[in-house]
C-alpha cells in the first residue's frame, strides 16, 4: 500500500515537523484500536479520543494554559474526524493551514504596530 509507505517516510522523517502531529495524534488512537482487538482492552473509540486529545493538548502546554486548552480541543476535534473518516493527510493539511494562519498573522500585527513584542 503506497499510502501507509509515504506516511512512515513522512513519520520517520527528522526534517517535516508534521511527524510529531502523526506521532501522537493518530497513531494513538490506531494503536488504542489494536489494543482492544488482540488484547480485549476496554478502552473503547472515547477513551482513545480522550487520551490522543489530553496528550495534545499536554504537550503544547508550554505555550500557555489558552495553547495548552485550545489544542486539547483541536485534538478532539481531529482525532474524531480521524476516528470516523481513517484520513490522516485533510487534518495534515488543516494543521499546516492553522500554523500558517498564525505565523503570518502574527507577523502582520508586528509591522502593523498592533503588537508590541518588547
Amino acid at each position: 500500500h503506497r499510502g501507509g509507505l509515504l506516511l512512515d517516510r513522512v513519520a520517520t522523517s527528522r526534517r517535516l515537523p508534521i511527524r510529531q502531529f502523526l506521532r501522537h495524534n493518530s497513531i494513538l488512537v490506531s494503536k488504542v484500536r489494536s489494543l482492544q482487538q488482540t488484547q480485549g482492552a476496554s478502552v473503547g473509540e472515547r477513551g482513545a479520543l480522550a487520551s490522543s486529545a489530553l496528550l495534545r493538548g499536554g504537550y503544547h502546554l508550554y505555550q500557555g494554559v489558552g495553547a495548552g486548552a485550545g489544542n486539547l480541543v483541536m485534538g478532539l476535534v481531529y482525532g474524531r474526524w480521524y476516528q470516523a473518516t481513517g484520513r490522516l493527510w485533510p487534518l495534515v493539511l488543516a494543521h499546516a493551514l492553522i500554523d500558517t494562519v498564525a505565523f503570518i498573522g502574527y507577523a502582520v500585527l508586528v509591522a502593523t504596530g498592533v503588537l508590541n513584542p518588547s
